[in-house]
């Protein structure tokens, strides 16, 4: 199993969420609140999300492991609080219908911020593990964006994903 090579290396198990926590959020946080920047995640929202992110080690077997990649400046960032409200809706919406798509089988999302927590350290080895991370998932999702095409780290999960013979889609802004 691709997640026993994980753990053989000594890297974290990644920790994913579940499509349906992101579907909420869309639900009960439809508009956004500025607080010193706009687009800025609901505070309240993403503490609920940060709620609901479990090791890759406690899904079901069978679950879809879609990896979002999104633009970024490191590879474990942002986390679920710095996330940008529009993304988290546009994720929402597409984890709904991915969920329905795929109904009974569970689907979980591994985004980059949420993939790891802890000291300097255990960021740094999920960084060192990000090939694994990426082979470990069933599908690949771009959040497309402006900021996506200047973003190396995203683009470099897409070359990981072409490695990794992992299929890919784009999520469109609009």
């Amino acid at each position: 199993d691709r997640l026993f090579a994980v753990e053989e290396f000594d890297f974290p198990a990644p920790l994913v969420l579940p499509a349906n926590a992101l579907e909420d959020y869309a639900k009960k946080f439809p508009k956004s609140v500025v607080i010193g920047r706009s687009n800025a995640a609901n505070p309240k929202g993403a503490q609920v999300l940060q709620r609901e992110v479990v090791s890759a080690t406690k899904i079901p077997p069978g679950s879809r492991l879609v990896f979002i990649s999104m633009p970024r400046d490191r590879c474990v960032a942002p986390q679920l609080a710095e996330m940008r409200h529009d993304e988290l809706l546009r994720l929402g919406k597409f984890g709904g219908w991915i969920v329905k798509r795929l109904a009974p089988r569970p689907v979980y999302f591994l985004l980059p911020g949420s993939v790891a927590k802890g000291p300097a350290t255990a960021l740094n080895s999920a960084t060192c593990a990000w090939p694994l991370y990426v082979e470990l998932c069933t599908d690949m999702v771009l959040l497309e964006s402006e900021r996506w095409q200047k973003s190396s780290w995203a683009r470099m999960d897409a070359l990981m994903a072409v490695w990794a013979k992992t299929p890919m889609y784009v999520l469109p802004e609009k």
